[in-house]
Formats: C-alpha cells, structure tokens, sequence
C-alpha cells in the first residue's frame, strides 16, 4: 500500500462550463439598472405558514382553549384560528424549535 497525498477541496465546480451559456442569454441591447447588484429597499412580511415539524418531534402540534391550533415550523412559533385562517407569529427563535410546551388552561404556550 501506498500513501496518497491531500489533495485540495472537491474541484468538481473549479471549471465551469456553464458561463458561456450564460453569457450568451443575455438579450442584445441588455442595459442593467443602474442599482443592479444592491439590496431591494424592502421589507418581506410573513402572511401565512404552510407545514409544520413533524419528521423528528412529536405532539408538535395543540389546540388552545379557545380552539386555535398551535404548532411549529423551524424556528417559527404558529397560531392559526382554524375559523378563519388566520395565523399571528413567533419569530423570535434564532434555532429550530424541536419541543415546545402548554399551560394546563392552554393560556400560555412555551
């Protein structure tokens, strides 16, 4: 047996042929914004979740005593009035949530 030498990282991408299919689709007389390449000055606004985590935790989804569901999805915390459909957020988790709990009078959701 011999040895191998430590190659450098995957250079599965280091050529890439596809830039010339690229530069070839832009359209004749293409003039970029003159803010191209900048960030929108925008805000994106949460209106509705769809799914929830399921495929590693379980009981992650609850009624409230007033009825609404409550789940999770990622790092977001979801009430959905299943009346109307209407959902309120909570955004404030920065990781996943993987369990969360609820008051025995469900009037507080952990």
């Amino acid at each position: 047996f011999e040895q191998e030498e430590v190659q450098e990282g995957d250079q599965a991408l280091a050529v890439k042929p596809f830039l010339g299919q690229v530069k070839h689709m832009t359209p004749n007389g293409f003039k970029p914004a003159k803010n191209a390449g900048e960030a929108p000055n925008a805000n994106l606004t949460l209106k509705y979740a769809h799914g929830w985590r399921c495929f590693d935790a379980r009981g992650m989804a609850k009624f409230s005593s007033s009825g609404k569901v409550v789940f999770t999805t990622a790092a977001l915390g979801v009430v959905m009035d299943p009346k109307n459909g209407k959902q309120s957020f909570f955004q404030m988790h920065e990781e996943d949530i993987i369990s969360f709990a609820m008051h025995p009078l469900s009037l507080i959701h952990i």
